[in-house]
């Protein structure tokens, strides 16, 4: 797990507003408006280490099928969270998306530092609640763009636990992801002399097969800068998925339908499912 004090020193108003502003993570779901399938959730509340009350969304998929532990990305709205439920629990898959401290249902203030604590903790009460429901489902961890930081290092403590990681528009350093999100000296050069969520270094030791989707036309991490990144996965089952055209932030809604099969066919692969072989056409003699 990534050091509290090493993030503590980047725990600052500038980065805050960048990873987790209040203004564009994703609002409660209006009670009663229906905004079709995956809309309907279930609220998974739940201490952290320092006592602060945190929350979870469960968008329910069948219980033996795989749950996905979700890490949001910090542009991540109420309509993109939707369309990910819609697209996965329409396979029966489970997804259990995290309410970063101090924003949406999840009480007191956003941190920085409290991320990977907070990960842990939410990993801890989705096991807790599998186990109370009798789910048998294997368990996915999914991040997105700055949510890929904290779905790694969660994911790397306990790799026993999981089928296998899903990392979409990753980073490498931490400090080249901040100036491109917009992050100027001095944090920059804190950033670039001490890297603090170490994802290189992170992945290095991490077993477990690994999904990369990366969109081609990313402009805050370029498809050789995240190569470096996937070039440390340790695992022959690691792919690496390059989507056309677009941004991050656009990435899942502009090849929605390949983005869904490229995970549905990934984690089947995971769990031994292959695709149905195509019947092959039978050839005709023409005769003479």
């Amino acid at each position: 797990m990534v050091e509290i004090d090493r993030l503590a020193r980047i725990d600052t108003e500038k980065i805050r507003d960048l990873l987790l502003n209040k203004n564009i993570f994703m609002s409660p779901v209006p009670t009663g408006d229906d905004k079709g399938p995956g809309s309907t959730f279930t609220g998974l509340q739940f201490m952290s280490d320092d006592g602060i009350r945190l929350n979870a969304r469960i968008f329910e998929g069948k219980p033996a099928e795989p749950h996905i532990l979700f890490f949001p990305a910090e542009y991540d709205d109420e309509a993109n969270l939707l369309r990910l439920a819609a697209g996965l629990t329409g396979a029966g898959i489970t997804l259990v998306s995290l309410d970063y401290r101090g924003l949406g249902y999840s009480e007191g203030t956003p941190s920085v530092a409290m991320l990977p604590s907070d990960g842990e903790t939410f990993l801890n009460a989705v096991k807790n609640w599998m186990e109370t429901g009798k789910r048998t489902g294997r368990l996915v961890i999914m991040g997105r763009s700055m949510g890929c930081a904290v779905a790694l290092d969660v994911a790397a403590s306990h790799q026993e636990n999981l089928l296998c990681l899903i990392m979409e528009s990753a980073f490498d350093k931490t400090g080249d992801f901040m100036a491109a999100k917009g992050l100027a000296e001095p944090e920059i050069s804190i950033l670039n002399n001490s890297d603090p969520f170490a994802n290189r270094k992170k992945m290095a030791g991490f077993k477990k097969p690994v999904l990369f989707i990366h969109s081609s036309g990313d402009m805050v991490q370029s498809l050789p800068q995240v190569e470096w990144l996937v070039a440390e996965s340790r695992s022959k089952a690691t792919q690496f998925q390059i989507a056309p055209g677009g941004t991050r932030e656009e990435l899942a809604a502009g090849v929605e339908k390949l983005y869904f099969k490229s995970i549905k066919d990934y984690i089947n692969l995971r769990l031994g499912r292959r695709p149905p072989l195509k019947p092959r056409r039978s050839k005709r003699i023409k005769k003479a």
